[in-house]
């Protein structure tokens, strides 16, 4: 299959997309209702657009962003139900800001909403068999790019103290339909990239997904617990908001974050710098001589010529 953008597709695209992948894993009755649910959502939020309602922007695509928000409630759903066909599963909840997985229409002032509470809960909340509890992200991919903002990580991170329960990212390829997960420990020793296609943000490149979607029904997901990261020092400065917070220590408050604000500015710098001397080096690489000439010497060489 070739790449795709999910928001140059319409709900009917979407389904067939969807369908092809879970037929298989999923009955052909749920598949048609929560289609049906979808399609009522996106009916409703075409005729908003059509009358000129605003919307959120989410990086300037307004009612494309709304499209791709429905489309990823929609994998959602069918995940969930997957998840909850594992054995080693007890429960499994919807957990993250947009849980209700509903547009709010104000129609009075002619403007959509995302429906849910602000929270930093991840998409679901997994209780084991044995009454462990994770925290699972979904992400999804549909131009064969895998990659994670580092925000995102930094945010799971935090949810790991707020909550203490783990957190893991499962990232689903929409193209092959195939998916990976992986615990926050993956990135501990990654190198962020410029992602031009994210507005320039840094990310975190993501392991290609090699895995059929019938393998997240037996899925082990207490196999990527790695109780140790609790303690790695991108945790500890979040566990130190939190206790400073608890505390209602205004203070204490203000000199964690102030701290957390200075790493990340080195962290920042330290990857400028890293591309800037990258890019030297590439520049030598090719050129080695000019490294110690001046523009005279230069200038010198060239009229001789």
């Amino acid at each position: 299959m070739a790449k795709i953008r999910l928001d140059d597709m319409t709900i009917e695209e979407v389904r067939n997309l969807y369908n092809t992948m879970f037929n298989s894993l999923i009955s052909q009755d749920v598949l048609e209702n929560i289609y049906k649910g979808y399609l009522k959502k996106y009916n409703e939020m075409k005729v908003t657009e059509k009358n000129g309602y605003d919307a959120p922007s989410g990086m300037g695509r307004r009612f494309n962003y709304l499209k791709n928000i429905l489309y990823g409630w929609y994998i959602e759903d069918l995940f969930f139900l997957l998840i909850k066909q594992n054995p080693n599963v007890r429960e499994v909840e919807f957990t993250g800001n947009d849980a209700e997985h509903k547009l709010k229409y104000d129609h009075e002032n002619k403007k959509v909403t995302i429906g849910g509470t602000k929270t930093t809960s991840p998409d679901f909340l997994i209780t084991l068999k044995s009454g462990t509890q994770i925290y699972l992200e979904l992400k999804t991919a549909a131009a064969e790019v895998y990659s994670i903002k580092v925000d995102n990580v930094k945010q799971l991170q935090k949810t790991m103290v707020y909550t203490d329960i783990y957190s893991m990212i499962i990232m689903v390829d929409l193209v092959h339909g195939l998916y990976e997960i992986k615990g926050l420990d993956f990135f501990l020793n990654s190198f962020p990239f410029v992602n031009q296609r994210m507005e320039g943000q840094l990310c975190y490149d993501f392991p290609n997904p090699s895995k059929s979607f019938s393998e997240i029904k037996k899925e082990d997901f207490s196999t990527y617990i790695k109780p140790e990261l609790f303690n790695v020092e991108e945790v500890i400065k979040y566990r130190c908001l939190f206790y400073a917070e608890r505390g209602q220590d205004k203070h204490a408050i203000k000199k964690v974050k102030n701290k957390i604000m200075l790493d990340e500015l080195n962290s920042e710098f330290k990857y400028k710098q890293d591309q800037y001397e990258k890019k030297v080096d590439d520049i030598l690489s090719k050129t080695p001589e000019i490294e110690f000439k001046t523009w005279q010497d230069l200038s010198d060489e060239v009229e001789l010529k």
